[in-house]
């Protein structure tokens, strides 16, 4: 009997190729090349790793329902699944050049008009769309603001890091549709701080583990200017051993932020993949301090 997850991965796949169907032939082939780079669908676990963002399953963590298979849900999770699509799709485009503009362009209005209409069957609350709207808004601003911190070289802050982290805020929209359709918008604000917790933690943990290659593209993040990384390679590595530690109680800390508004939502699903993500954290510095160490365990063997 399939599990709850891999029910929810078959029906994403299977209405992931039904929109592709709709589309031309030349947005679906610019949108296979994005899942096949991305390789969202690829496995059981793409779409729910603990490191990742829980793109399908936000909503049903949310909802009081006793299915989280229902029409409803469904429409939320591939909503979400899409509007990430879009995401994915310009980052792609804006950080390697990956698609030619126009195709972008076009495919994101598919993506987005998609995600926009799976929501709309479902709520019509005001509040909800001005959230909405303000969300996909603040994304974009934060999109261009980035470009502008790489075309500048400038420093980046703390308070850098935090205005970027907007970026990722349009995951908080399947979970406020949840609390649209059961009238519990008054507990938006819960919604609003697991995902915060769930985001900063995340893009920790990405910076700090692609830190090397993040210096070696020309990608200065804050957690690049935090290593040393304007010093050079050694310095970054040498800073990458002294701060990994820290950096890690950070995004702990963030998750434990979100595990307080799993609380308040009485979301348990959600607590149990901060649960997974905490362990995968701890895994992630063993194993750091392990290849760090290992070779000179081995010379010293030998």
């Amino acid at each position: 009997m399939a599990t709850e997850q891999e029910e929810i991965r078959e029906t994403m796949t299977a209405r992931l190729g039904s929109f592709t169907d709709r589309l031309g032939s030349l947005q679906q082939s610019h949108l296979n090349s994005l899942l096949e780079r991305r390789r969202y669908l690829a496995s059981d676990t793409a779409l729910f790793d603990p490191l990742g963002h829980p793109v399908v399953v936000i909503g049903s963590w949310i909802s009081r329902t006793d299915d989280p298979l229902s029409d409803t849900q469904l429409d939320i999770a591939e909503s979400s699944l899409l509007g990430y699509l879009h995401v994915r799709l310009q980052d792609d485009h804006l950080d390697d050049g990956t698609d030619r503009p126009d195709a972008v362009m076009m495919l994101g209005d598919a993506l987005i008009a998609r995600h926009s209409a799976l929501l709309a069957r479902h709520v019509s609350s005001t509040v909800f769309w001005n959230a909405f709207e303000e969300l996909w808004t603040n994304y974009g601003e934060a999109m261009l603001y980035e470009r502008s911190l790489i075309e500048s070289n400038a420093v980046r802050t703390a308070e850098d890091f935090d205005r970027l982290l907007h970026r990722s805020r349009p995951l908080s929209i399947p979970g406020l549709a949840a609390l649209a359709v059961e009238d519990r918008l008054a507990e938006a604000p819960h919604v609003m701080d697991l995902v915060t917790g769930i985001i900063r933690s995340g893009q920790l943990v990405t910076d700090l583990m692609d830190a090397p290659a993040d210096l070696e593209s020309g990608r200065h993040t804050w957690i690049v200017e935090r290593l040393d990384g304007r010093q050079g390679a050694s310095a970054l590595k040498r800073a990458m051993v002294r701060e990994f530690d820290g950096i890690l109680a950070e995004a702990a800390a963030a998750l434990d932020s979100a595990a307080n508004a799993a609380d308040e939502l009485a979301a348990s699903r959600a607590t149990h993949w901060i649960d997974q993500r905490r362990e995968r954290l701890a895994d992630l510095q063993a194993t750091f301090f392990e290849g760090l160490f290992s070779p000179l365990l081995s010379r010293h063997e030998e």
